[in-house]
């Protein structure tokens, strides 16, 4: 309550309770209310006094604002100066300009903050790059020190690209120092560029020829431009620029260096003990583990292992990697570890090395000192040492390492790795085999066909597409994965239509798919072959397969298929195709009368007299081919069922003079039945049993029996009795001795030796005792030991009646 208030108040409690205040006039009526005009003179001095300070009253500019702002900068007080531009900035109405400007300042104190630190705050970076770009959007014009900040905060962020553009606008408008902001370029462009891009080669000429670049900056373009120089081949003038640093360099530290730049360029123009001498010089004289003392470990090594002397050169590599554990120069060191590892014949540490390597990319990407080419070259250079030594294995584990580093721009690099891996792996392959092991044979023939698929995908040329199939089908041929084989020859077909291998892989295709017995798709593709390719050698090679494959299946197709043989055989044709030289005609031949031995008699009722033909012609023109013993035996078999069925005629033939003629015919048929057998004894009986395939262990064996049959069908007893004989003497240890007893027993009876009968049931007694029923069993077609023994039984009850007889 105010005093007037209390005054009021108080006047107005001297008034009697319920009457009315005295009355009289306005003298009387304020004479106890002084407060009033003291309150109404103070109202109108207060107003006074407002009015006036009104009338003086300027508010703060915004250049004011601006100069407070730097003032706050100038005490550092950054904080102070970052809080009260926000507060300007809060303010709505404020002019889009000086908004602008206000991003940019803030963007100057968030640099002005951050430049002095060596790790740089996300916060600050993203404010920097965010005022300054908002700044321009509201038309604050940037100074160079705005373009400098920006590219570093872009550099900070480790955006390159933008960081680079920003920097060159900052040197456009005038930003020093030139060198320094030209080497953070290029040491930015050098991440995605090489150091002879022209644009990287101008600024470090640029930062070479500036009067006031800094001896640092001076001596880091010298080194770029000596190494550009040298890559070159310029080493004559990478030594000039040698000799004009020493004059622009002062610090003793940096007279070593650009000393080890000379023994760079001593090394280049072939002088290396002058080279090693003055680094060896330099490591006298600078004992501190920097990077001058491990550059000059890496390049004495370098010179050492360029003299093959890798073992001094591993030691220095070493003592530089004990002191550095990151950087270019570690890399660097460590590939010549690696390399110097592999000299020494170390090559499962120098592999090890090698991955190390490959796995820290990322560190030396962009290195001077170590490339990915450079890698991938010693890689593959060992590789290509490891096969030469036919160490295939080690060599693919070297190429696969070189496959790493190999892009997938590099086509025909990458294809040709995968091709060498693949080509190890089939020698790999080959070894196993002759080795015996067909399971480790047919893994790596099997990778191999595999390798060489994928080589097919990287190949761009149609050809070594193509001839890489090929080799695919090749190797799954070897695996004997025909499937596979079949899949990669129909890709070869399909995908190069106009291939000049295409017909040869065709016909591989073809026999794969008869070898699996599709004969309809085997023949198609034969067929193909002589209509597409008629005037290539393939095509001629495709008629006896052809002609086969209709055999196989049968029916009219069988009919065309003996067309074809018969056609080339007997040169049907309107110009001889074949001579008997040729490997088609003998081909021709021997399945044309193998085929009639086979055929059905219905169609060909004199199949034998056709195979006998056949046989004989193949025989006598090819007498020492390696079929020889299959034609014999087949011959055998033709005349021996001929004789049969002249025997059989002669049970319905009436005529006197026709029956004898017939068995005379059948008689002699079966002697030629004999002399074949004995002409395949006297091939094989004299050779070793274990080098004799099973089919001609099989021919000799059975030879023997038929022999000794068709003499006892000549009724000559005596004779057959002695082929029984042999035959049971030469496999004594197989089941087929106890066929040749039975039949021994048979001609004693015959020819009446009843003692000699006798001999023979106890010889079969014995045999059966001591061949096993396993014995049996093996041999197919052969009745069990059970069956055999019942029938001994049988003729030993019967042979007291029958010998008696014989008496």
């Amino acid at each position: 309550m105010t005093a007037q208030e209390n005054a009021a108040n108080a006047a107005s409690g001297a008034s009697a309770p319920g009457g009315d205040a005295p009355r009289g006039g306005l003298r009387a009526r304020f004479a106890g209310r002084w407060q009033i005009p003291l309150l109404i003179a103070a109202v109108a001095a207060l107003y006074t006094g407002i009015t006036r300070q009104a009338a003086r009253y300027r508010p703060v500019s915004f250049e004011e604002h601006l100069e407070r702002v730097a003032d706050l900068r100038e005490a550092n007080a950054l904080g102070r100066a970052a809080t009260y531009i926000k507060y300007l900035l809060s303010q709505p109405d404020r002019p889009v300009a000086e908004r602008g400007e206000l991003y940019r300042l803030y963007a100057q104190i968030a640099f002005q903050a951050e430049s002095s630190l060596t790790a740089h705050g996300i916060a600050n970076t993203k404010a920097i790059i965010s005022n300054l770009q908002q700044a321009r959007e509201d038309g604050a014009a940037l100074a160079a020190l705005d373009w400098y900040a920006l590219g570093e905060a872009f550099r900070w962020a480790g955006q390159w690209t933008e960081s680079i553009d920003a920097l060159g606008k900052a040197l456009e408008a005038g930003m020093t120092p030139a060198d320094s902001i030209r080497r953070k370029i290029v040491e930015m462009r050098l991440a995605t560029t090489a150091p002879t891009d022209p644009k990287n080669v101008s600024d470090v000429m640029a930062v070479l020829s500036a009067a006031d670049a800094s001896p640092a900056n001076f001596f880091w373009a010298a080194d770029l431009t000596i190494d550009r120089l040298l890559s070159a081949g310029q080493a004559d003038e990478a030594l000039k620029l040698v000799k004009q640093a020493e004059k622009r360099v002062e610090d003793s530290t940096a007279q070593l260096s650009v000393r080890y730049l000379e023994a760079l360029c001593l090394r280049a123009m072939g002088r290396p003990d002058e080279a090693e001498g003055l680094l060896r010089r330099i490591r006298d004289e600078w004992t501190t583990r920097d990077e001058l003392w491990a550059r000059t470990g890496w390049l004495l090594g370098r010179l050492q292992q360029e003299d093959d002397r890798p073992q001094m050169a591993l030691a220095l590599y070493d003592e530089v990697l004990r002191s550095f554990a990151s950087g270019e120069l570690k890399w660097a060191c460590e590939l010549g570890r690696a390399e110097c590892l592999a000299r020494l014949e170390r090559f499962d540490a120098a592999r090890d090395a090698f991955e190390r390597v490959i796995e820290q990319r990322g560190a030396w990407d962009r290195s001077r000192y170590v490339t990915a080419g450079a890698v991938r070259s010693a890689l593959i250079v060992i590789a290509e040492r490891l096969r030469g030594a036919e160490a295939f294995e080690a060599s693919n584990g070297y190429y696969r390492l070189g496959l790493k580093l190999t892009g997938p721009e590099a086509v025909a690099q990458r294809a040709h790795y995968t091709g060498q891996v693949a080509a190890n792996c089939r020698s790999l392959g080959v070894r196993a085999r002759e080795a015996k092991d067909a399971r480790v044979s047919a893994r790596w023939f099997v990778e191999a066909g595999r390798l060489n698929l994928a080589q097919a995908e990287i190949e761009t040329q149609e050809r070594f597409q193509a001839e890489a199939l090929e080799a695919a089908a090749e190797n799954f041929d070897a695996a004997g994965q025909t499937d596979e084989m079949i899949r990669a020859l129909t890709k070869l077909v399909a995908r190069h239509p106009t291939n000049v291998r295409r017909s040869a892989g065709m016909f591989r295709l073809a026999q794969a798919l008869e070898a699996q017995g599709r004969y309809a798709e085997a023949a198609a593709s034969y067929q193909e072959i002589m209509t597409v390719y008629r005037r290539l050698p393939d095509a001629l090679s495709s008629m006896v397969p052809l002609a086969r494959c209709l055999i196989r299946q049968g029916g009219d197709k069988a009919q065309r298929g003996v067309a074809i043989l018969t056609e080339i055989v007997d040169d049907l044709g309107p110009e001889e195709v074949f001579t008997p030289r040729a490997t088609e005609y003998r081909e021709a031949l021997f399945t044309l009368a193998e085929f009639y031995t086979q055929a059905d008699i219905a169609r060909f009722p004199n199949r034998d007299e056709l195979a006998i033909s056949r046989l004989e012609d193949a025989l006598a023109l090819y007498p020492a081919a390696t079929e020889a013993p299959k034609l014999l035996f087949l011959l055998g078999e033709s005349y021996r069922r001929s004789a049969q069925r002249l025997r059989e005629s002669l049970k319905k033939e009436l005529d006197a003079r026709t029956r004898e003629e017939s068995a005379r015919a059948a008689d002699d048929r079966l002697r030629r039945a004999v002399e074949s057998y004995e002409r395949i004894v006297a091939r094989l009986a004299g050779q070793d049993g274990s080098a004799l395939s099973e089919s001609e262990q099989l021919y000799l064996r059975s030879s023997y029996l038929y022999r000794a049959d068709c003499l006892f069908d000549l009724g000559d007893f005596a004779a057959a009795a002695d082929g029984y004989r042999e035959a049971q003497w030469r496999y004594e240890a197989d089941p087929s001795a106890v066929s040749a007893g039975v039949q021994l027993y048979h001609c004693f009876v015959r020819l009446g030796n009843a003692n000699e009968a006798k001999m023979a049931l106890a010889r079969l007694d014995w045999l059966l005792k001591k061949l096993p029923e396993s014995a049996f069993e093996a041999r197919r077609g052969m009745s069990s030991k059970a069956y055999w023994e019942g029938l001994v039984a049988r003729l030993e009850q019967t042979s007291g009646d029958v010998l008696a007889g014989v008496r």
